[in-house]
């Protein structure tokens, strides 16, 4: 009895626990490797576009409803300061230039937010009874350097942009339109660029490629026949199968290797087969593949900000997205502006209007002498001999 349990119980126990695991080649690493890269930049690319609505929403929802309230205030700052301008006898000349300069850049920061169309026609005319160019010639001057700006950031992304288009009275909805319809253009003629004239390849890329291609057709005509929803008697697999067909007409049309192997598994698993990826070319030709995705898909990423659709909140980071702590930053330096506008007003608006703009206005002269004497001291520093 002994000896039969020994055989029977033992010795099996034994084999299993000494059986040596089989390890991993090269390929099989790289290609696991690569898979995983593959999966967390597309987990990446999820997560930013969620990070990117967020900050969306969170513009619309927050800062847009208090740089709204700027502007209004902004508004009713000007006819006050105007008011007190024209009628005061308090002020000395230099003074009343300082408090025209002052109510001119209010002019100007309503401008930039409100546009052409959205600009009071009294606050304009004030404007223009200061010596202003009016809206649309500011605007002008101040829309070319930006258009260049815009064109040269996505040239030196390799997209060729044209937006000569834009006019000043165009509201912001059309100029994102036209900004959006652009970069689509300019996108596309990159990639029939690319198409059209393809780098020289040597002979083993180009059979390289060929078999990545044939590789993944090979996957995919195989699949197409286990999954045939026609080809199923059974009601409830055959439902099953018409959404891995879906699955895999899409991935076999964005070249999207791991949802094909994904579901090639599932036909294996679910045929009580078992395969591996044993063929060592055939790794090759997978992890070439997988390499291509991941850069197609990092350049996704890298370009994701610079979306139209995101143009609302792009002036509040540097080139690229840095999380919701800018737009946070901003939300509260907006309030804070809010709050110095609205209390300045009330003061415009009391007894002492006078005497407090009056304070107001030589501190601000004051402020701008030392800018001036800073400046003057750092260029002729600059200028000096040496």
């Amino acid at each position: 009895m002994m000896f039969l349990f020994f055989f029977e119980e033992v010795m099996p126990a034994v084999l299993r626990v000494k059986q040596p695991k089989k390890s991993l080649n090269e390929d099989q690493k790289t290609f696991r490797r690569l898979k995983n890269q593959l999966e967390a930049l597309k987990e990446k690319e999820k997560k930013r576009h969620a990070e990117l609505d967020q900050g969306l929403l969170f513009y619309h929802e927050k800062i847009r409803i208090e740089e709204e309230k700027i502007d209004r205030a902004l508004e009713e700052r000007i006819y006050h300061a105007y008011r007190l301008y024209k009628t005061t006898k308090f002020f000395s000349e230099r003074e009343l230039n300082t408090l025209k300069d002052l109510i001119l850049s209010d002019i100007e920061s309503l401008l930039t937010s409100v546009g052409v169309h959205g600009m009071p026609k009294k606050v304009e005319e004030i404007g223009k009874a200061l010596g202003w160019e009016g809206a649309e010639a500011t605007l002008v001057s101040k829309l070319s350097p930006m258009i260049e700006d815009i064109e040269s950031m996505f040239a030196s992304q390799g997209i060729k942009v044209d937006l000569s288009s834009i006019e000043v009275k165009d509201s912001e909805e059309v100029m994102i339109q036209k900004l959006f319809v652009q970069v689509k253009t300019g996108m596309d003629q990159r990639e029939n660029l690319s198409e059209k004239k393809p780098p020289k390849k040597s002979q083993k890329l180009q059979k390289s490629e060929e078999l990545q291609k044939k590789s993944m057709n090979a996957i995919y005509k195989q699949l197409v026949k286990a999954f045939h929803p026609d080809l199923e008697p059974d009601l409830e697999k055959k439902a099953q199968k018409e959404e891995q067909m879906k699955r895999l007409t899409v991935a076999y049309e964005n070249g999207d290797l791991p949802t094909l192997l994904e579901l090639e598994q599932e036909w294996i698993d679910s045929s009580e087969k078992h395969s591996t990826i044993s063929s060592v070319d055939q790794l090759k030709i997978y992890n070439g593949i997988l390499r291509q995705q991941i850069a197609i898909i990092k350049d996704r990423i890298e370009m994701l900000f610079l979306h139209p659709r995101y143009l609302p909140i792009q002036p509040f980071y540097e080139n690229r997205f840095a999380g919701m702590a800018p737009l946070l930053e901003a939300y509260q330096d907006i309030k804070t502006d809010l709050e110095n506008i609205e209390t300045f007003i009330d003061q415009l608006k009391s007894n002492q209007a006078e005497k407090i703009l009056k304070r107001t206005l030589q501190q601000e002269r004051a402020l701008q002498e030392i800018e001036s004497n800073l400046f003057s001291q750092f260029f002729s520093a600059k200028c000096a001999p040496r």
